[in-house]
């Protein structure tokens, strides 16, 4: 069985991580040489996955399926595991090959009826390695990936593992910053919901989307 559920704008979502990693990104200055990412022993610092749109696909075994879409930015509550802003760090071990990871986590009031004032809180991970192909010293693109793990917990706990792929285009007006936009891909392979006093059910969740971030080169 499918259904359609689409965002809901009216829930408050707290992303400490973005707001700070962003604010990093715009104050950092450019003191970076004017060449391309990807320099050996680089190190960036992001904020990923800023806003985006997303397709999201759920299946529960015993449950209903769910086909959804998410968009909105940064503090906009997510509606699936894998749509949440997060921090990024990776280190360029040679040139042009990165090795790193995100992570992010949200705390958020549904603001629903019955809800007993009880917060929703998820916490996001996600190792990955990466290969910078630049075409000039602004331009270039980025593909990336990984494993990402992802849960949430109120008064039933959901948790996901995924294979993770990002081909991000990025553009550097100045040495030290930049701004990535491009396709991103999580194929959930394993998961669970888990609800006090009733039975398990096997969880997976699927996303594709386009999503954007910013990153401070150091």
């Amino acid at each position: 069985m499918k259904s359609t559920t689409p965002i809901d704008v009216s829930y408050l979502c707290k992303s400490v991580v973005a707001g700070a990693v962003a604010a990093t990104c715009l104050a950092v200055a450019p003191t970076a040489e004017a060449q391309s990412l990807g320099r050996k022993h680089d190190i960036t610092f992001a904020a990923d996955r800023l806003f985006g749109f997303y397709g999201i696909d759920t299946d529960l075994d015993p449950g209903t399926d769910r086909d959804m879409t998410s968009y909105g930015l940064a503090y906009q509550s997510p509606i699936g595991l894998f749509d949440v802003p997060r921090l990024g760090i990776d280190f360029f071990l040679i040139q042009q090959l990165s090795i790193g990871g995100s992570i992010g986590w949200f705390v958020y009031d549904p603001d629903a009826p019955g809800n007993n004032d009880e917060d929703v809180s998820g916490f996001i991970f996600s190792p990955r390695i990466g290969y910078v192909i630049p075409f000039n010293a602004e331009w270039g693109i980025w593909p990336r990936g990984g494993l990402t793990y992802a849960s949430r917990d109120r008064n039933d706990v959901y948790h996901a593992t995924a294979f993770t792929l990002e081909a991000h285009f990025y553009y550097m007006p100045a040495p030290a910053v930049g701004f990535m936009l491009g396709p991103v891909l999580d194929l959930g392979f394993s998961g669970e919901r888990r609800i006090p006093g009733n039975q398990d059910a096997d969880y997976e969740e699927r996303l594709f989307g386009l999503a954007f971030g910013m990153f401070a080169r150091f």
